[in-house]
């Protein structure tokens, strides 16, 4: 039992943190993509350690709240339908033969960011942006993707090596 109060008390706090992430990207104004990376990456580790369910749950979690508290629609759907979803279905893609991986990777990435964009362009804000400059952004959106991928492994070695510093420190 107090295990599970503990992973309880861990993803809500984890959740909730997620969500300020998200609504401090919306204020300051430099996290279209930036808060929606860093909560997805954020979620892995706990993800890791306690399961696929309470990730799915957290994932679900920060994507309501950030919609209902009035984060940005275009960081939000960022968030549910590609930083904070894509650690989740990760594994599933890591099953593949390498070449079938990197074209169902790449496969899912443009079509997330094509129907995102293309729900922004043509519902949330019509000609906001216009096509030359949505090519380049699906482009360096690629390029992001690509970096995302490599780094998710890596956070969870860098928390458990922080983990095991602090640890030191306080012994």
């Amino acid at each position: 039992m107090q295990r599970q109060s503990r992973v309880m008390a861990v993803c809500g706090m984890m959740t909730a943190l997620g969500v300020v992430l998200m609504l401090l990207g919306h204020v300051l104004g430099l996290g279209l993509y930036a808060a929606p990376m860093l909560v997805g990456l954020a979620l892995v580790p706990i993800g890791n350690r306690y399961g696929r369910k309470y990730h799915v749950l957290m994932w679900l979690a920060i994507g309501i709240l950030s919609a209902l508290i009035g984060v940005n629609a275009e960081q939000t759907l960022f968030f549910a339908l590609f930083f904070g979803l894509y650690p989740i279905l990760r594994p599933f893609f890591m099953r593949l033969p390498k070449l079938l991986r990197v074209i169902a990777k790449l496969g899912y990435c443009n079509a997330v960011a094509i129907a995102i964009e293309l729900l922004v362009l043509y519902v949330i804000a019509p000609e906001a942006i216009g096509l030359p400059l949505l090519l380049l952004l699906l482009a360096l959106g690629n390029l992001l993707f690509f970096c995302f991928d490599f780094v998710i492994p890596y956070t969870e070695l860098l928390l458990r090596n922080l983990q095991k510093r602090i640890r030191r420190l306080l012994s």
